[in-house]
């Protein structure tokens, strides 16, 4: 299977017909319909790292304006729907408890079977030009669906030439650039206009096309504060935005079984 291709279905089994995999509010009137997934990578343990193609939510990175690392996050808690804000690496026990995450609406009980945590993460932030990895008191996690990592965009969608504002370090561009350029679903879309308090007319001419900006897992550079998202003109901003900052797009990531095929 060729990397970083997109797959409406996607096969888990050899010689199965294949499925759709997970159904989540897209319509402008909140239809629920299949999510499309680009595969990133399959590894040897027959597992594959996939990314909704689309950008399918939109939320803030946190909802207070404090320090935030992923562990701590609300978006975490979104997508995994978990409790504790102090647990790395948790248990199954508590993934059922909010009904209302992503992990839980998207996916029946038999793909959530099909769904393996993610190997242990790095969640720190990137600084500098030289692009090095600076932990500060970032936790290791691993979970069940969870964001990409700014190395992990350089490593699957590739790591350009620098991007500077006004002299000064801000992040990355990723080659070729539309590789990671996202378009909101029509639900994701509706949810960005009303949470910016724009007319739909304002926002159809600023970015006719409806692409996003998505958020990264990592801390941003510059401010405990902020994370790390992806531009709708495909920039990674390693500098990163406020956490509270509601407009930016998520597009979740999980690990799959590859063995054992769905009916």
């Amino acid at each position: 299977m060729t990397n970083n291709q997109l797959y409406t279905f996607i096969t888990l089994q050899e010689g199965s017909n294949g499925v759709e995999f997970g159904r989540y509010p897209q319509g402008e009137n909140g239809e629920i319909l299949p999510i499309a997934w680009r595969v990133l990578e399959t590894n040897r343990k027959r597992e594959m790292l996939i990314l909704s193609e689309k950008v399918l939510d939109i939320a803030p990175y946190h909802n207070r304006y404090v320090a935030t690392d992923w562990a701590d996050s609300d978006i975490r808690k979104l997508l995994n729907g978990y409790h504790s804000n102090t647990r790395s690496i948790f248990d199954d026990s508590v993934m059922y408890e909010d009904k209302t995450s992503f992990y839980a609406k998207a996916f029946s009980v038999k793909e959530r079977s099909k769904i393996i945590l993610s190997p242990t993460q790095r969640n720190g932030s990137y600084n500098g030009r030289n692009f090095s990895y600076n932990k500060t008191e970032s936790k290791d996690t691993s979970d069940w669906v969870f964001l990409l990592s700014v190395r992990e965009v350089g490593k699957y969608f590739g790591q350009g030439s620098v991007k500077t504002c006004d002299g000064e370090f801000v992040g990355f561009l990723t080659t070729p650039l539309d590789g990671a350029i996202a378009q909101r679903t029509e639900y994701a879309y509706k949810k960005r206009i009303d949470n910016g308090k724009a007319s739909k007319v304002f926002m159809e001419a600023l970015i006719p096309e409806k692409e996003s900006s998505w958020w990264l897992r990592n801390r941003g550079s510059h401010s405990h504060k902020s994370a790390v998202y992806v531009g709708a003109d495909g920039i990674v901003h390693t500098c990163g935005n406020h956490v509270t900052y509601d407009t930016i797009g998520v597009r979740p990531a999980l690990w799959l079984k590859l063995d054992g095929g769905q009916n």
